[in-house]
This record gives structure tokens, C-alpha cells and sequence, in this order.
């Protein structure tokens, strides 16, 4: 098993995010969700605006990975939390950049098959672990 390197309580964005049909209230019921009205509509304009939802959770760095799980909060939420839980080889990052963002930075993962964008607090120091660890994995 891989040694830890760092860890941060993170956000991560996921496309295909999508809140739980029996917790939006969609599912037939009527008005017995347990999501209030207001929120699930703010969920859902978000989702439509940003083109999916930033996902709470931790992102963990090992020698060998960097992998996101959700919070149980969030786990509890979507419809499908096992697809908002992702691990990516070190060997497979090809590159990593920081994006300026409102309260926090974004870290801007690529890979060969795609983006992953954590944020979190103190994000060039965990994007700096992430590159150190994937130069020290070759």
C-alpha cells in the first residue's frame, strides 16, 4: 500500500453529478421531499449553468495516486456516488495547473483521458505535493 503524502478536505467538479431523485422531489410523490423546494431548484440551476456540480469530499495524495471521495453528506445526495469517487496514477498525470478562483484556487489535473479540478484551500502547496510526488513516482 502506498504511503500518504498529503491530504486535503476538497471540492471536486463532476459533470455528471446529479442529486437523487426521491431527494429532489421529482420521483412522484409530490411535495414529500426532503429537500426543500428552494434548494433543489439552486442545485439544479447551478448544475445547468456550470455544466455539473462541485462535489465536497477528500482529496488524497499517495506515492503512487491521487483519489476523491465524497463526504457522506454527498454520498447520501447523488444519485450515483460511486461515480463521484476517482483515483488517478501519478504516471498518468500529464500535467497540473493552478487557476485563481474566488475564495479558493482551482487545481486543474490532466491525464490522458481527461481533466479532474479539485479545489481547495492552500491548493499551490497541494498541486506542488502533486508534482513532486509524480516526478518522484517515474
Amino acid at each position: 500500500m502506498s504511503d500518504i503524502v498529503d491530504s486535503r478536505l476538497a471540492n471536486a467538479f463532476f459533470a455528471n453529478a446529479r442529486v437523487s431523485v426521491d431527494l429532489a422531489g421529482k420521483d412522484g410523490r409530490g411535495d414529500c421531499s426532503p429537500l426543500p423546494k428552494a434548494i433543489s431548484r439552486q442545485i439544479d440551476v447551478r448544475c445547468r449553468k456550470q455544466g455539473g456540480l462541485w462535489v465536497g469530499g477528500k482529496a488524497v495524495l499517495t506515492t503512487a495516486t491521487l483519489s476523491f471521495a465524497p463526504n457522506s453528506m454527498n454520498q447520501a445526495l447523488h444519485a450515483a456516488p460511486e461515480d463521484l469517487e476517482v483515483t488517478i496514477s501519478l504516471a498518468n498525470i500529464n500535467n497540473i495547473v493552478v487557476h485563481r478562483g474566488l475564495i479558493t484556487a482551482v487545481i486543474e489535473i490532466r491525464t490522458g483521458t481527461g481533466i479532474l479540478k479539485i479545489k481547495c484551500f492552500k491548493a499551490k502547496a497541494f498541486a506542488t505535493a502533486i508534482e513532486a510526488a509524480r516526478l518522484a513516482a517515474r
